[in-house]
């Protein structure tokens, strides 16, 4: 019996994951939170500051713990209270947004991206201080954040 060349069966295992369907996103809310998930991770955000409040991925439930979050500050403000809203909602790409006017004349404006073929979520800020605004005090802005590194065995996926 011929053996078929190891590149043929590499290539066949490449064209076998590329017609795997993607997972959507999904977006629930509730009146206090909303999670995101795309089959590989989950993100759950507090409505009323912007914190995340829990991460899962695979078999691991929420890895922050049970009061663990990361969040954004910065000297003299904090994102709470915040305005939640839906940017974009699609199958292939969810995005979401924490709206905070500051006590120092800035305005935040946190945004959050999640697509079907990313294992993790997009992050980025907008940050405003209008002409007529007073003169603020900005300091320097923190993110406090999550690095997850998967075990050598990758039993994560």
């Amino acid at each position: 019996m011929m053996k078929a060349p190891r590149y043929l069966w590499l290539i066949g295992l490449l064209l076998s994951s590329l017609t795997q369907p993607l997972a959507q996103v999904k977006r629930v809310t509730n009146a206090q939170s909303t999670t995101l998930s795309n089959g590989k991770v989950a993100l759950t955000f507090n409505h009323q500051n912007a914190d995340v409040t829990g991460v899962s991925f695979a078999n691991h439930e929420n890895i922050l713990g049970k009061n663990g979050r990361f969040y954004l500050l910065g000297p003299g403000f904090s994102m709470s209270p915040s305005t939640f809203r839906v940017i974009r909602d699609t199958p292939a790409l969810v995005e979401i947004a924490f709206y905070h006017e500051a006590s120092n004349h800035f305005q935040y404006d946190l945004h959050y991206v999640m697509t079907q073929d990313s294992p993790g979520v997009y992050c980025f800020l907008v940050q405003t201080h209008q002409q007529g605004d007073s003169t603020g005090d900005y300091g320097q802005t923190r993110r406090s954040s999550v690095q997850i590194r998967p075990p050598p065995y990758r039993d994560w996926e």
